[in-house]
């Protein structure tokens, strides 16, 4: 174990002040290669079954009570909307826990410009801040719909141009809506906020449906974002029909993005149509290519044989919050939150 991981919290804490800003990041790395990370997370395969991941839930909502996390992280919770109850949620649901995260893969990856957003304005404003930037920007942003559910907003301007991307994991076709499918109505707005300002603004709005379960939108959200920060390239390789109604619907993701997708059956009809692509072209920021991610994680529950990458992630992360609350300073917590976290 690294001899920062030995260091008493006092310790710790006196270390911290002696470094840059970037020693809690840097802390969160060393915690995830820690022995005790890498015991709770080869636990993964036991849970492939809902009913299994559902007592894992409940055994780790009640460890994050036992030990105050959510108060520690500053989560928010659920509102229940029948008894105005605010009911504490998974950790990959509420924002902070997902900005925790954020905050660990930008290090890791060795990436910025990844934002978690707590509203809509917060997320408006953001994008705001990156247009008024001089020169050529990108960046993905993070934000909570429908009261939790996680997805992600892949934001790129030139001089002239923006392109805007609506990364859903789990798409929601309207019939009569723009491009056939229920489209946020604050990209409809600001699409033609930045047209008014004198951009060529063009949206695209993933029509894939990668998400089968009740579980995952975060990691999705948090892997997209990583996927698009990864490759600059991205506008260029996707491809659509022509828009409708102003809107470009992906019926089409590149690999990396879809190895996460939960339902086989998309995975084979995606592999039928991109076997070349995923055999031999590598992915952006991977080491593996599409066809050896499917054999780790393809695995049989029962007669069924599920994708469980998004298991397996979600799972981890969620340890890795867990942890690192448990041994941080509760301000070195909410500094390393504030590096992706966006309020207002």
């Amino acid at each position: 174990m690294n001899k920062i991981l030995q260091m008493s919290l006092c310790a710790y804490t006196a270390y911290c002040l002696e470094v840059s800003s970037d020693t809690t990041t840097e802390y969160l790395r060393e915690i995830a290669l820690s022995e005790e990370i890498q015991l709770r997370n080869k636990n993964w395969k036991t849970l492939l079954s809902k009913e299994e991941r559902a007592e894992e839930e409940k055994r780790l909502m009640q460890e994050c009570q036992q030990h105050d996390i959510h108060l520690l992280i500053g989560m928010d919770g659920f509102v229940n909307p029948f008894t105005s109850e605010i009911v504490p949620v998974p950790l990959l649901l509420d924002t902070p826990g997902v900005a925790m995260i954020a905050a660990y893969l930008t290090v890791k990856k060795g990436l910025s410009n990844l934002f978690v957003c707590t509203s809509v304005e917060a997320m408006l404003n953001q994008v705001q801040r990156i247009v008024d930037k001089e020169g050529d920007q990108r960046c993905s942003l993070i934000l909570s719909t429908m009261g939790y559910h996680k997805e992600a907003l892949f934001f790129e301007k030139t001089e002239k141009e923006i392109k805007i991307s609506w990364m859903e994991s789990i798409p929601t076709k309207e019939e009569g809506a723009p491009g056939g499918f229920c489209i946020p109505v604050v990209l409809l707005e600001m699409v033609k906020l930045y047209r008014s300002k004198g951009f060529s603004v063009e949206l695209f709005y993933s029509g894939v449906q990668r998400l089968s379960s009740d579980y995952g939108c975060g990691v999705f959200a948090l892997q997209d974002s990583i996927s698009f920060l990864q490759d600059p390239d991205f506008f260029v390789r996707i491809y659509s029909e022509d828009a409708i109604d102003g809107v470009h619907v992906l019926l089409d993701l590149p690999p990396e993005y879809m190895i996460g997708t939960q339902s086989l059956q998309v995975i084979e009809n995606y592999k039928t149509s991109h076997l070349e692509e995923i055999m031999t072209h590598p992915m952006p920021g991977r080491r593996k290519n599409f066809e050896e991610y499917l054999e780790k994680y393809n695995l049989l529950n029962g007669e069924k044989k599920q994708n469980h990458y998004i298991t397996k992630k979600h799972f981890q992360y969620m340890n890795l919050v867990i942890e690192a609350a448990k041994i941080l300073p509760p301000d070195e917590i909410q500094r390393l939150i504030q590096t992706t976290l966006v309020t207002q």
